[in-house]
């Protein structure tokens, strides 16, 4: 059989070719236009990477080192809480910053709210619309889970007007997020390399008669009273503080009378004055608030950690300067009022002013809660204004020659008695134990002396008389140059 087509049969099957040669050549051309119109147009950038939420671990590494991991230009913003830089940077750079640092990856945080910073947030706040993030000395960061109804106050450079009250929110006082900025510091981190701070020029046997059993005994005697502003038996407690610094040789014991509205009472600071040995004016003000609180005041307050403590610490530090007489005028002061807003250190701090003296003064160091801890690290904040960020180092110094202190420090005060000097010029410094946040008794008529760590306060006192000696100056190793003689206390002290 012949396989030969025939020319008609030839014809019929060349005909679809036509159509199909038309069609290639369509589609040839459309790809040849798309692919001069995919020339003529730029390719797509990649996608950049989602930046990570990360916490950086610092301690101890320097103000060098950590000057320039903040200037790292791959990081969207930093944040400084004590031991840790929290950070918002991509993937790659985390990766790279891994290598010469311990850094963890952070969950985004849960909400839809902004990110917010939050002043003396306490660690029972509970359930309250926050996310925390990371926490050092009195800040915490954290993201809130839905939208505020109304904008949140931006924390002023410098510190505040921030003042404790009876009805302080377990949750603390809302702020609008500000990158970029140092919120708490550690002491290890406060030098460049070279421009660490000189010993301090104090004779250590000052620092060793730090008595802490005399310090709580004091305590005890104060937390025996309800010291709420409002009540009657404050004015017990105050009269002992009289008789107290009434006992040391020298020393001129007065009242000061303010009133605390709302409704108005009268309160009164006891102020004990020691007058310097030297020829100069210059003035230290040891303070510490004697008042205290509780979730039914009316019935007792106690206040044996806030602010039997501080109260005490101020007795105790009259006591030692009894016998080693500084060249400079101390006042040594404990306030009431604090707890309604800072009365008691304000009416203090506007009669210096009053009274043409507030140049004089060289520091104003107040102790407030310094009398526990919640673990092994004996951490302290000490706080102050911007202004006066110099005297952090002399209580870093302080800390490392003569204590086992870790040292916070914060430059943004508000919320005890320091404020008011810090708010008139004064350097005004708190020193306040670290864990304040997590004590479980604080303002409850459970805080007893019970619930106190006598190691934390005396570490807390022998760091501060340190600090004090040489600011008061006190002369180093003067034999004979002290009232009663070197180490022997008064017959009168009990």
């Amino acid at each position: 059989m012949s396989t030969r087509p025939n020319r008609r049969s030839r014809g019929r099957a060349a005909r679809p070719l036509r159509p199909a040669l038309r069609s290639l050549g369509l589609s040839l051309g459309l790809a040849l236009a798309l692919g001069a119109a995919a020339a003529a147009t730029p390719p797509l950038a990649p996608l950049a990477p989602v930046p990570s939420l990360a916490r950086i671990g610092i301690d101890g590494i320097g103000a060098d080192r950590l000057t320039a991991l903040e200037a790292d230009p791959e990081l969207h913003w930093w944040l400084e809480l004590d031991r840790v830089l929290v950070v918002l940077a991509p993937p790659g750079a985390l990766a790279r910053l891994g290598r010469d640092f311990e850094v963890e990856l952070l969950a985004e945080p849960p909400g839809s709210g902004p990110f917010v910073l939050v002043r003396d947030r306490r660690r029972d706040a509970g359930d309250d619309g926050f996310a925390e993030i990371a926490r050092g000395g009195r800040w915490t960061l954290g993201r809130l889970r839905a939208e505020p109804e109304a904008p949140l106050p931006a924390w002023p450079v410098g510190g505040g007007e921030l003042v404790p009250s009876e009805r302080a929110p377990r949750g603390g006082h809302r702020f609008a997020f500000a990158p970029n900025r140092v919120l708490a510091r550690a002491g290890s981190n406060l030098f460049p390399a070279g421009e660490e701070p000189e010993p301090l020029a104090v004779d250590p046997e000052i620092v060793d008669a730090v008595d802490v059993d005399r310090w709580f005994a004091a305590v005890s005697d104060l937390a025996a009273w309800n010291r709420w502003t409002r009540g009657t038996e404050i004015h017990e407690a105050r009269d002992w503080l009289v008789a107290r610094f009434g006992e040391l040789p020298d020393f001129l014991v007065t009242t000061q009378q303010f009133t605390v509205p709302s409704p108005t009472t009268n309160a009164w600071n006891v102020l004990a004055t020691l007058p310097g040995l030297g020829s100069g004016a210059r003035r230290v003000i040891v303070g510490g608030h004697y008042d205290s609180t509780s979730e039914s005041p009316a019935v007792a307050a106690p206040g044996a950690e806030d602010n039997a403590s501080g109260c005490a610490g101020v007795l105790e530090m009259a006591r030692i300067l009894a016998v080693w007489r500084p060249a400079a005028t101390v006042v040594f002061a404990c306030y009431s009022g604090e707890e309604q807003g800072l009365y008691g250190g304000t009416a203090h701090a506007q009669s210096v002013v009053n009274e043409g003296l507030a140049s004089s003064v060289v520091l104003m160091l107040n102790m407030d809660m310094i009398g526990y801890t919640g673990d092994s690290d004996l951490d302290v904040l000490v706080e102050t204004g911007s202004t006066h960020a110099a005297l952090l180092g002399r209580f870093q110094a302080a800390a490392t020659a003569f204590t086992g202190l870790r040292v916070v420090t914060d430059t943004s005060p508000g919320g005890s008695d320091h404020v008011p000097f810090v708010n008139r010029g004064m350097p005004g410094v708190l020193t306040i134990e670290n864990d304040y946040g997590s004590y479980p008794h604080y303002h409850r008529t459970t805080d007893l002396p019970g619930a106190l760590t006598p190691v934390m306060a005396e570490n807390i006192l022998r760091m501060n008389v340190a600090v004090l000696v040489e600011l008061a100056g006190v002369p180093l190793f003067a034999d004979g140059f002290e009232s009663g003689g070197k180490g022997q206390w008064p017959a009168t002290t009990p």
